[in-house]
């Protein structure tokens, strides 16, 4: 594909870059809307930094105060650090695990003292009707 840089396209306040890849030796990449800015925050608005640690940095230093929004699906490959998304799902697993062993314990220790233990009905009518575990209410 043939590379041009095209000047006031769409409604004339465009830039359009056509070809294959878009390369630059910047560290920052600065995004700027002056009419969407919020009051304060900072200077800078670096939406993309090849950082320090020779890493992708999305929102450096946080210079867009709303903060960054993903709409539709997000994937995260590879390693995450600790504190990310993918560890607080590890300890949502790992709550739903304990809950599920609480449970059991309950169950048991009812037993054990001749209790019984109620079904978890959700609504009214399965509370009035039973459920398909054969409980009936009289």
């Amino acid at each position: 594909m043939p590379t041009d840089i095209k000047l006031d396209q769409g409604d004339g306040s465009w830039v359009l870059v056509e070809g294959s890849v878009l390369k630059t030796t910047a560290a920052d990449f600065i995004l700027d809307s002056p009419l969407r800015r919020q009051p304060g925050g900072s200077a800078h608005r670096r939406a993309l930094v090849h950082d320090f640690q020779d890493g992708l940095t999305i929102n450096f230093n946080g210079d867009y105060r709303g903060g960054v929004t993903v709409v539709g699906n997000f994937a995260v490959i590879g390693d995450t650090p600790a504190g990310s998304i993918a560890s607080v799902g590890g300890a949502i697993i790992a709550l739903q695990d304990a809950i599920a062993r609480l449970q059991t314990s309950v169950a048991q220790l009812a037993e054990i003292a001749g209790a019984v233990a109620i079904p978890e009905w959700r609504t009214k009518t399965e509370v009035e009707e039973g459920d398909d575990m054969g409980v009936v209410s009289p």
